[in-house]
């Protein structure tokens, strides 16, 4: 048998061994786009395991388990990558077994819908004591394990960025603020040196991780901060993402939000989307720079989108929770105060716990008018820009929003779970009831009134006309609308405007055909199909 032919498993099939299949080709190159050009492709096993041991401190990661006597009951430790980062986790985890005979080393090959996010319920999977995250990271605050962050120490072509930075900005007398995903945070101390020391760019500001936030309750990163912590101001942009005045302006902090909504945002990496969204409110423009294609571009500006979701939102009746991640800090308590919020609204709402959303996954629930996505900060919120998905997708500051009485954007985006549990809590008094009215909700995106916003609304005090002579009837017509114990049912209304009914649903007789009409009164007879693998099908 030659290289290019292998035997496929007998899975389901009756394919025999004799059959070969021939390799599929493919033109996926994963490319290292965080080291060294020579580095990038590169295939030889000893320079690139040597490579990453320096890129990830993976020596002093292991000499601080062994060293600090808290890591000593330490003995199952769990290794988590990003997608990104996976083809590093054989060399990674054959350090650690040559190099920390006293420990096993597991690698969680499928994490959380959140890539930066510590998967800390794939961790207690195999009991593990302890998770180390490797790339990059949101910083949010876990429950229980000890962690470690080997952010790594990505190459940047300091002379590159300088250029293109002069090229696209002129004005040296401007506020820039320099800011980066986690991975590169280290190397905005150069650049802003460079910047300032030799270009002679006298107003800019560096967004940093405060990591006096971060380390302590068992978190330790890799590499240390470079940022001096007394330059820190008052001013938090994004989860635990904060202006340094590395370079002592004059500033007023109690102003530092209006002065930053008239600087410039120079980013090096593509942030998410979502904080994307999040800094677009923050900064006059934004200035998105790629180290490995070396271009600076403008993103587009997603709000008015935003703005359209939510206005969907204060007419939909039924919600869905879509909670993608339990490990973050504050999870469950949005939860609980997002469906508080809906209940006081008389929305109806459901909870759903998934690893990773996709279309296909939220399509299963036909009943759901719209979604309310829980999770990390940073990635795991979907923004569905090209409406890839059936039902539309909100955040909880979204919702916050649809459930005022009047509306009014104000071009503020919020993200953080803790800004939004405030913000829930002024809104929801559980000591006074709220009076109800029975008046439609007009629609501004369809433009027409809706009567069936409030499913949960009491409708004992409107008059019920029965079916029948039944007075203990359980379901009851109103205007065409089902009542289910004196309470608007959306998913006996979902089943009403249902035009699929299953299989076989088309060999039934219409209602409006008469009874001698030409129809099949039995389903399709069953036959053979085709059997076999996919990539080899017998026909019979």
């Amino acid at each position: 048998m030659s290289e290019d032919t292998f035997v496929p498993p007998v899975l389901s099939s009756d394919v025999t061994a004799d059959e070969n299949f021939s390799k599929v080709p493919t033109n996926i190159d994963h490319k290292r786009y965080y080291l060294k050009p020579d580095l990038i492709q590169c295939r030889d096993p000893e320079r690139l395991s040597q490579e990453l041991i320096r890129h990830y401190n993976l020596d002093s990661i292991v000499e601080e388990l062994n060293k600090n006597s808290k890591y000593e009951d330490i003995k199952i430790v769990t290794l988590q990558f990003p997608d990104d980062l996976v083809m590093d986790s054989s060399y990674v985890i054959k350090y650690f077994q040559d190099n920390d005979k006293d420990r096993q080393y597991f690698i969680l090959a499928d994490t959380s819908y959140s890539f930066c996010c510590v998967d800390e319920v794939a961790a207690e999977h195999v009991r593990g004591d302890m998770v180390i995250h490797f790339g990059e990271s949101c910083f949010t605050q876990i429950n229980k394990l000890p962690i470690m962050y080997s952010l790594g120490n990505p190459y940047m072509n300091m002379e590159n960025i300088v250029n293109k930075f002069l090229n696209e900005f002129e004005d040296k007398d401007q506020i820039y603020v320099l800011m980066s995903d986690s991975t590169f945070n280290s190397e905005l101390m150069n650049l802003n040196k460079t910047l300032v020391e030799r270009e002679g760019y006298k107003n800019i500001l560096i967004s940093g991780i405060n990591y006096n936030e971060t380390e302590g309750n068992n978190v330790m990163v890799f590499p240390k901060n470079s940022l001096p912590e007394e330059k820190l101001t008052s001013f938090k942009i994004g989860y635990n993402r904060y202006i340094y005045n590395i370079n002592n302006l004059d500033l007023d902090e109690d102003l530092i939000k209006d002065t930053l909504r008239d600087s410039t945002l120079f980013h090096v990496t593509e942030p998410t989307t979502s904080s994307l969204m999040h800094l677009s409110t923050c900064f006059n423009n934004i200035h998105i720079y790629d180290p490995l294609e070396d271009t600076i571009e403008q993103p587009r500006n997603h709000l008015m989108k935003r703005y359209k979701e939510m206005h969907k939102a204060r007419t939909a009746n039924t919600f869905g929770v879509l909670v993608n991640t339990l490990s973050i800090k504050n999870t469950r308590e949005t939860v609980n105060k997002v469906t508080a919020l809906l209940k006081q609204n008389y929305k109806k709402s459901h909870i759903f716990i998934v690893g990773k959303p996709n279309v296909a996954k939220l399509a299963n629930f036909e009943s759901i008018d719209i979604w309310v996505c829980v999770g990390c900060p940073q990635s795991g919120i979907i923004i569905d820009n090209f409406n890839e998905f059936y039902k539309p997708i909100i955040t909880p500051f979204e919702l916050t929003l649809a459930m005022e009485t009047t509306v009014s954007w104000t071009g503020e985006w919020v993200l953080d779970n803790e800004e939004i549990i405030e913000k829930i809590n002024e809104k929801i008094d559980e000591d006074v009831e709220e009076e109800y009215s029975d008046e439609p909700v007009f629609d501004a995106v369809k433009g027409v009134y809706v009567s069936n916003s409030q499913p949960l609304r009491d409708l004992k005090r409107i008059d019920i006309e029965y079916e029948g002579n039944d007075d203990k009837a359980l379901v009851k017509n109103l205007s065409k609308n089902l009542i289910l114990k004196d309470t608007y049912s959306t998913a006996a209304e979902s089943l009403q405007k249902r035009e699929w009914t299953g299989l076989g649903s088309n060999f039934a007789k219409n209602e409006n055909e008469s009874d001698d009409s030409d129809f099949e009164e039995e389903g399709a007879s069953i036959r053979q199909g085709i059997t076999g693998v996919a990539r080899g099908y017998n026909q019979k």
